[in-house]
């Protein structure tokens, strides 16, 4: 047998038992009618005066009729029960839906409001320890003691895709060779758009350095943690050793990192060394097509720099080359131009 068939079996046997109930109870208060009839009406059965006979269709009607008062009394009882016990007992189911569904929101905001104090204070905690980290890389960097540099930039490649509402990721390659004394750390900065969203720490942008040819490891410690500008102090473990070459990369990301190209439709891009020298930069600028047209161009033309538009189906890319790009610490700009309205928000 089938749960259905057990099912509809199982509604049958309650239907004929709440029939066979409602019968007994019914004629239960008949019973109870007459006999109320036989002790409150004498006149009905044997002590009716002579020559006043009631007729026995008669006799029937009066129990029927008292019968039929009674039940409405049960049920005007009943009535009365259940409103009292609706005033004494307090609110309804639904009533004590809304009163649960209160507290829970009441304690769910007193979380929240944990949750964000704590956040709060663990945002201050970690802007304490960068600056302690500021004042350390400071003491340590021999460019800030006027020393010579320790590392000679050889060249630079970097590859930034820019993607939905000009997010972008960027990886940048650097081959480097050691002075004459140990190299320990490198300092790496870098800043968004005004209009990108602002980060309240270094971890969204998922920040890595490593190193791709010789080096052993590089610890990443944050020095410069401001809402569109970090910096990262990059620690050689161990040491780079003098006259050594070596190849690093550091990667990360940053949602909306050119969105001034979507509110005002310009974005500038700083191009800056001061490693002493001259280094061969590469630099890939890779737009999704869906961001609309985007143009470019150099502000200040640096000696033999080439800026060159390449497409295919999907991506439209800028493309910076210098063989001798100049690391005197003088300040380059790639200006991009979003001038498709089309498909982007409108400018601001």
């Amino acid at each position: 047998m089938t749960k259905d068939q057990i099912s509809v079996f199982k509604a049958a046997g309650a239907l004929i038992g709440w029939v066979i109930a409602t019968l007994a109870s019914l004629f239960a208060i008949y019973q109870l009618s007459e006999q109320i009839s036989v002790a409150l009406v004498p006149q009905l059965v044997n002590q009716r005066p002579k020559g006043h006979k009631l007729p026995a269709d008669e006799y029937e009607i009066n129990v029927l009729l008292l019968t039929l008062l009674i039940i409405v009394l049960i049920v005007a009882l009943c009535i009365i029960a259940t409103a009292l016990r609706n005033l004494t007992i307090g609110p309804t189911n639904k009533d004590a839906a809304i009163v649960k569904t209160i507290e829970q929101s009441e304690t769910f905001t007193k979380e929240i409001r944990d949750k964000e104090k704590e956040s709060k204070e663990t945002i201050d905690a970690y802007n304490h320890v960068v600056a302690r980290s500021r004042r350390i890389v400071d003491g340590l960097d021999p460019y800030q003691l006027g020393e010579k540099k320790l590392l000679d930039v050889i060249s630079i490649d970097v590859s930034i895709d820019i993607y939905e509402e000009f997010g972008a990721k960027v990886i940048k390659r650097y081959k480097v060779r050691c002075n004459d004394q140990p190299a320990a750390f490198y300092r790496y900065w870098f800043a968004a758009d005004n209009a990108a969203p602002e980060l309240t720490t270094l971890h969204p942008t998922d920040f890595l350095a490593k190193f791709v040819e010789g080096g052993g490891d590089i610890s990443a410690i944050p020095y410069i943690n401001e809402p569109r500008n970090k910096g990262v102090a990059l620690f050689f473990l161990p040491p780079i050793k003098p006259q050594e070459m070596v190849t690093f990369e550091v990667h990360y990301s940053w949602p909306g990192f050119f969105a001034d190209l979507k509110t005002t439709g310009a974005s500038i891009y700083f191009l800056q060394q001061d490693s002493g020298g001259t280094a061969r930069v590469s630099c890939v600028f890779s737009f999704e097509k869906s961001l609309g047209e985007i143009e470019a161009d150099l502000v200040n033309l640096p000696a033999g720099a080439q800026l060159i538009k390449e497409e295919n189906k999907n991506i439209r890319s800028w493309i910076y080359k210098n063989e001798n790009f100049r690391c005197d610490g003088s300040e380059y700009q790639i200006k991009f131009l979003r001038t498709d309205k089309s498909k982007t928000a409108p400018l601001a």
